[in-house]
C-alpha cells in the first residue's frame, strides 16, 4: 500500500489515541510545528478538528520548488536519504510491523530531527503523522469482528487474553484514558462457567482485563532497564528478603485489631461486617513486624520497585503446601482445597516477575520467589537470552505457559486478595529458624513448637507444652494453675500470655497490641468460624475430635495389616471408607454426609 492510498483512506479519521510522556515546542506558525502540535494531540487522544485534518491533507501535498526538482535531474537530492527513512517508517506503522511502544518514541524522533525540512521532508513528514491514524483502533470493534469470525457469542480467558496482547501492540497508547472502563466482556473459562470480565486502560495507556482484584499477566517488554539497574533491583530484593522471617500471624492479628478498634464506637459491630469494611495495607503490615508472607514480600517489593519507576508484577503460583490442602487431621495426604484457591483467585503463593528490554534490545524476565526460605537457588531467577532460546521462551516452558489461557494472575488489588487468605487462615504462626510461635484455630490454642520452648526457661506449660487454650484466654484474668520451671504457679491467663511473648519478643517482633489482639482472637473464635471461615473449616472443627481418633486408629491398623494381625482386606476395607469421608470435605454438595459418614465408620472401629 502506497503512502498517498493509505492517506486518502485514514487522514479523515478522527485521532483518539494517547501518547507516552509529552515533549514541548515553542509555538510558530512553520509547517513543522503545526505537525508536532497535531501528533501531540493524537498521543494525548484529543479529538481531530476539521482545520487539523485539512492540515495534514494540504501539506502531505507539498513539493519541492522548481529548481529544484531540475536539481534533482543532474544529482540525488540531499534530502533523499531522510525520506526513505520517512517513508520507511510510515510503511511500518502502516502494515503494522512497528509495536504502539516504540512506534511513538519514533515518531517522536523524527519530527525532533527534522527541524529544518525541506518540502519533500515536510510532506512526508505529514503522512506519517498521518499513518499514526490508522493504529487508532476500537477494541469493541475487535471483539465484534472475533465473534463473528469465530460464530461465538463468548470468548473463552485465553481468547480474550491474546485479543487484549494483540489489540495493545498494534494501537497508540491512550494515556490520557487511563482508569477508564470502555466495556464489559463475557468470557466461559474450564470449569468455572461464564462471568464477566472489565475492559479498561491502564496507566500507560494500554488495555487491561480486570476480573475483579486480578488482572491476567501481562507479557510486555516496554521498559527498559540497564545492567546497573538489574543488580540494583536485585540487591533492593536481597535488603528487604533476607532478613525477613515468614509471618502469616500478622495479617490476622491487624484485622482483629481493626476490628477492635471499629467496635469501640459501635460496640455491636459483627466479625463480618468489619470484615466488609476492611482493606489491609500490605505494606504496612511486611513495615510493622519486619516479616510476612508472600503476598506481604512480594508487595513491599513491588510497590518499592514502583516508586522508582520500575514496573513489576505480583502473580500468582499455585503449589503444594500445607496453606493449599484441607487441614483434616491425622491425615498422610490431604486433598486440594480447590475451593480456597479459587477464593484467592489462585494466589496460593505470589511471585513478582519482572518483564524488560536490556540495553541491547533482548528481551528478558525476573522472577523473584518471595519463599523466605534459606539458600534457595531459584529464588531469584533470571531469563535472559542462551544459545538456544529467549529469555521469555525459557521463562514459558519452565512455567508451562502455553497460550492466553494459560497466564496467571497478577495483583490489581493487593488488599482484596490478602483479606480473602483470612478466610482459610486455620493457623496462624511466626517462625524463624526452628522457633514457631502461633495460633491453631482448630486445636484452639496459642503455642510454641516444644523443640523452641525446651531451650527457654520460665514459660508457663500444660501438660508439658507452652499451650494456652482459647477458652481460658478469653476470660484472660481468670486464674490458672501453670508450671513454671517444674514448680505449680497460679496465674492468670493474661499474665502466662505477656510471659511467653516476653520469650518471643527476644527473637521476634512483637508489636505492643499484639497481647490485646491475641485475646481478641480467643474471644471471637467461634465467630470467625461463624462469620469469616469458609467450609468446610467449620465443618472440620465440628468433627475435629473425633477426625484425630478416627486417624490415629487407621494409622494404628495400617501398621496391625503390615504385620498381618488383620487382614490386610479388612484393613482395605476400612481404608476405603476413611478416603471416601476425607473426599466428601472437598464436595460442598456432600458436607450433610460427613457427620453420619463419620459414626458408621466408629461404629466399625469400635472391635479393633
Amino acid at each position: 500500500m502506497s503512502i498517498e492510498n493509505s492517506l486518502n483512506e485514514f487522514v479523515d479519521q478522527s485521532a483518539s489515541s494517547i501518547a507516552l510522556p509529552s515533549f514541548r515546542f515553542q509555538t510558530e506558525t512553520r509547517t513543522v510545528d503545526r505537525l508536532v502540535q497535531i501528533f501531540q494531540k493524537i498521543r494525548d487522544g484529543v479529538v481531530l478538528s476539521i482545520g487539523d485534518r485539512d492540515f495534514l491533507i494540504e501539506a502531505s501535498k507539498f513539493r519541492p520548488s522548481i529548481r529544484e526538482r531540475l536539481s534533482s535531474w543532474i544529482s540525488t537530492p540531499t534530502d533523499e536519504g531522510s525520506v526513505r527513512e520517512i517513508n520507511a517508517l510510515a510503511l511500518q506503522i502502516l502494515q503494522k510491523e512497528l509495536p504502539s511502544a516504540p512506534l511513538v518514541t519514533r515518531v517522536e524522533e523524527k519530527l525532533v530531527s527534522n527541524r529544518n525540512p525541506s518540502a519533500r521532508e515536510t510532506a512526508y513528514l505529514a503522512r506519517l503523522v498521518s499513518s499514526c491514524l490508522t493504529r487508532d483502533s476500537s477494541f469493541p470493534e475487535v471483539l465484534e469482528r472475533f465473534k463473528e469470525q469465530g460464530g461465538k457469542d463468548t470468548p473463552t480467558r485465553g481468547e480474550l487474553i491474546d485479543l487484549v496482547m494483540q489489540f495493545n501492540r498494534e494501537a497508540l497508547p491512550k494515556i490520557s484514558l487511563a482508569g477508564s472502563s470502555i466495556c464489559r466482556v463475557s468470557i466461559i473459562q474450564e470449569g468455572k462457567g461464564i462471568r464477566d470480565v472489565e475492559i479498561r486502560y491502564n496507566q500507560e495507556g494500554y488495555l487491561e482485563i480486570i476480573d475483579g482484584p486480578v488482572s491476567p499477566l501481562d507479557i510486555s517488554y516496554r521498559q527498559t532497564l540497564t545492567a546497573s539497574q538489574q543488580e540494583e533491583i536485585c540487591a533492593l530484593y536481597h535488603t528487604l528478603a533476607d532478613g525477613a522471617y515468614y509471618n502469616n500471624l500478622g495479617e490476622l492479628l491487624e484485622f482483629i485489631g481493626y476490628f477492635r478498634q471499629a467496635r469501640e464506637g459501635h460496640p455491636g459491630l459483627t466479625l463480618q461486617a468489619a470484615y466488609a469494611s476492611y482493606h489491609p495495607n500490605l505494606e504496612g503490615i511486611f513495615d510493622k513486624y519486619q516479616s510476612g508472607t508472600c503476598i506481604l514480600l512480594a508487595t513491599k517489593f513491588s510497590q518499592s520497585l514502583e516508586r522508582q519507576g520500575i514496573q513489576v508484577q505480583c502473580v500468582a503460583r499455585l503449589t503444594s503446601n500445607s496453606w493449599s490442602k484441607l487441614p483434616i487431621p491425622e491425615v498422610e495426604e490431604s486433598p486440594k482445597w480447590s475451593f480456597f484457591s479459587e477464593e484467592i483467585k489462585g494466589f496460593e503463593h505470589t511471585d513478582v516477575i519482572c518483564c524488560f528490554t536490556d540495553e541491547n534490545g533482548d528481551k528478558g524476565i525476573f522472577k523473584f520467589q518471595c519463599s523466605f526460605e534459606k539458600n534457595n537457588p531459584k529464588e531469584i531467577q533470571k531469563f535472559l537470552r542462551g544459545r538456544i532460546r529467549s529469555g521469555p521462551e525459557t521463562f514459558f516452558l519452565e512455567e508451562q505457559i502455553h497460550g492466553g489461557e494459560d497466564y496467571p494472575n497478577r495483583l490489581v488489588d493487593h488488599g482484596e486478595i490478602a483479606k480473602a487468605r483470612l478466610k482459610g487462615r486455620f493457623k496462624a504462626v511466626m517462625m524463624k529458624d526452628k522457633m514457631i510461635f502461633g495460633i491453631d484455630f482448630l486445636k484452639g490454642n496459642i503455642y510454641i513448637n516444644s523443640s523452641w520452648a525446651a531451650t527457654m526457661e520460665g514459660l508457663p506449660l500444660r501438660l508439658g507444652k507452652v499451650s494456652i487454650d482459647f477458652e481460658d484466654l478469653a476470660n484472660p484474668d481468670a486464674i490458672g494453675t501453670y508450671q513454671v520451671d517444674g514448680v505449680e504457679r497460679e496465674l492468670s491467663h493474661r499474665e502466662a500470655l505477656r510471659i511467653v511473648l516476653d520469650k518471643v519478643r527476644s527473637h521476634m517482633i512483637i508489636p505492643e497490641n499484639m497481647e490485646e489482639d491475641l485475646i481478641a482472637v480467643a474471644q471471637n473464635s467461634a465467630a470467625l468460624f461463624e462469620e469469616i471461615f469458609i467450609q468446610p473449616l467449620p465443618m472440620i472443627k465440628a468433627h475435629y475430635d473425633d477426625l484425630v481418633v478416627i486417624g490415629q486408629k487407621m494409622k494404628t491398623l495400617k501398621t496391625m495389616a503390615e504385620d498381618k494381625t488383620i487382614p490386610i482386606t479388612r484393613y482395605k476395607e476400612l481404608d476405603g471408607r476413611y478416603c471416601d469421608i476425607i473426599n466428601l470435605f472437598s464436595k460442598p454438595s456432600s458436607y450433610q454426609e460427613i457427620g453420619a459418614a463419620i459414626l458408621a465408620l466408629q461404629g466399625q472401629l469400635v472391635d479393633l
